[in-house]
């Protein structure tokens, strides 16, 4: 019923499940599973991230009528936030739980000892229950009755930790998730911003590149309106994605804040070096003040901060992929 010990087995013929091969409780049953892919342990660990996600919510992530309402759920939503239904989950624990049900086996816990690990801060036993492990709840010789574990695994896991210095660890994670979503609206506020600027300037600096001579005051309304007119599809769509992909998982949340926050900072820094760069050499190496104002200089920052701004983002998810 736990799911457990499927890929295990499997692992003695060929390591992983067939593809097309549906097997497991829909309840706990990891995206990959539900789809018919080849799996692997991280399925199991999928498993353990549902499980804890009732013993601290009283819920199981999925509600349907059938198994196949379940089973699209897994497939194309996010559940609650576990701190929603129940405000007593740590923030930090919460995160350790949504990171396991990651839609994504990369971005799940590699394996069942790295989980084990980030549950470690939580590990209180209660005196009246009996400790409760990983081994414990994925061993069915050695497992609880159902509704014995989950009591066990919420008392242990939203007891208190007795070390300081843990307790100061999970606040600092508490923090950076409470951070996660507001910088998250912030830096795409902050970003889409940024763009709409940069191609209101461009556009203007290639007409006068063009034409030679300034715009008029219909024509700068003009320009204004049409970028706004082509970004406003874009924007929508990353707003669309954000909603539904981004924004009800803490950690897709915190790694996507974090991503906007280098592009958005790094290529602004960069369009400011570039545009003191052309100063200097307008300026005071060729006399010429009113040089800073040609637009070919214009079109040169913006290059330079779409480039930076484009080396970030790649950059950024490189680093997420190695860190995975």
């Amino acid at each position: 019923m736990l799911d457990f010990g499927i890929s295990k087995v499997l692992e003695m013929s060929d390591g992983l499940t067939k593809t097309g091969t549906v097997m497991g409780t829909p309840d706990y049953m990891a995206p990959e599973q539900a789809r018919g892919d080849r799996v692997d342990s991280r399925a199991d660990i999928y498993a353990v991230g549902a499980i804890l996600y009732r013993a601290l919510t009283g819920r199981k992530p999925f509600e349907g009528n059938d198994a196949m309402s379940i089973l699209t759920a897994v497939l194309t939503q996010e559940p609650e936030r576990p701190s929603t239904l129940n405000p007593k989950i740590p923030l930090s624990l919460e995160l350790v739980v949504q990171q396991t049900m990651a839609k994504t086996p990369s971005e799940r816990f590699a394996t069942m000892e790295a989980l084990e690990q980030a549950l470690a801060p939580f590990d209180a036993p209660d005196a009246h229950l009996p400790a409760v492990t990983l081994k414990s709840v994925a061993d069915p010789a050695t497992a609880l009755a159902p509704s014995t574990l989950l009591q066990a695994a919420a008392r242990t896991l939203l007891a208190t930790p007795p070390s300081t210095s843990i307790h100061e660890a999970m606040e600092a994670t508490a923090r950076n998730v409470r951070l996660a979503r507001p910088s998250l609206v912030f830096f795409t506020a902050f970003g889409l911003f940024w763009g709409f600027v940069n191609v209101v300037v461009v556009a203007a600096a290639l007409v006068r590149l063009v034409r030679g001579t300034d715009l008029s005051t219909a024509e700068v309304t003009l320009s204004i309106i049409g970028v706004l007119a082509t970004l406003a599809s874009p924007a929508l769509i990353w707003i669309r994605h954000v909603r539904r992909d981004v924004w009800p998982s803490t950690p897709r949340s915190m790694e996507m804040g974090v991503r906007l926050r280098r592009v958005v900072l790094y290529s602004a820094a960069a369009y400011g070096l570039g545009a003191v760069l052309v100063q200097l050499f307008e300026g005071v190496v060729g006399r010429n003040g009113l040089g800073v104002a040609r637009p070919g200089w214009s079109l040169f920052v913006f290059v330079i901060a779409l480039a930076v701004g484009v080396f970030t983002w790649l950059g950024s998810e490189s680093r997420s992929r190695e860190g995975k």
